[in-house]
């Protein structure tokens, strides 16, 4: 669906290793990294205001509590990938969904799977060589245009080739089965300029998920999701 970029391999390949040993097969999966909480329901379809993505869990309570009845904070910077839709922080989707970091998000005709991928941390420069000592005239030249011919073959090996993406461990972190899971449409939030499209999915508790996956522009996406979700081959 989305979030794919050269940091890692498609959420297709890391579903593999969420549903290792499960038996399952995914019908769609897509990471999501920014997270918001819409307090007002499925009532209403505004475009949530209310950031959770990068709130350390010691704060979220008191953050929770206070923007229960209380006016819009200041929007965030970037769209969320998932909007958690729950009028109070008892409900099914609040327990399951404040996570944090990238997560992957599978969904298998047994229910929804999420789980957190464990990204390692940048590796540490590698230290300059060491500068060589200087050639002669002809030494200058060879050296010169095996350097040349080296950068060349660099630069033909970089075109014809794809980059090996990493894959990393899936840490699995909930699991909503299908019986929880009221239904799923096609659905928009905002209005004019603001409006996204999402695939909403309710819990049977009437809370639930809009799931935006940096895709919101282009309803097509989630129309095929959709079908994928009800089982549509790929």
């Amino acid at each position: 669906m989305t979030l794919i970029t050269a940091e890692l391999a498609g959420p297709l390949i890391h579903a593999q290793n969420l549903l290792a040993g499960t038996g399952e097969s995914p019908l769609w999966a897509a990471f999501a990294e920014h997270y918001s909480w819409d307090s007002r329901g499925f009532d209403s379809a505004r475009t949530p205001r209310v950031d959770v993505g990068a709130i350390p869990g010691k704060v979220l309570t008191t953050i929770v509590n206070a923007t229960d009845d209380g006016p819009d904070m200041d929007p965030p910077k970037y769209d969320p990938d998932v909007v958690i839709v729950s009028k109070h922080k008892e409900m099914a989707a609040v327990l399951f969904g404040m996570q944090f970091g990238r997560t992957l998000w599978v969904l298998t005709p047994r229910g929804l799977r999420m789980g957190l991928v464990l990204m390692k941390p940048e590796p540490e420069p590698a230290p300059e060589p060491e500068p060589k000592p200087k050639r002669g005239l002809i030494g200058g030249l060879v050296n010169a245009a095996k350097v040349v011919t080296d950068e060349v073959a660099d630069m033909w090996a970089k075109q014809t080739e794809w980059p090996q993406m990493p894959t990393y461990p899936v840490e699995p972190k909930f699991e909503i089965p299908r019986r929880d899971i009221a239904g799923f449409t096609v659905a928009a939030r905002g209005l004019l300029r603001s409006k996204v499209h999402c695939l909403r999915m309710e819990l049977v508790d009437g809370s639930g998920f809009d799931l935006i996956f940096g895709a919101g522009k282009d309803r097509a996406q989630f129309e095929r999701l959709h079908a994928l979700t009800l089982g549509a081959p790929e």
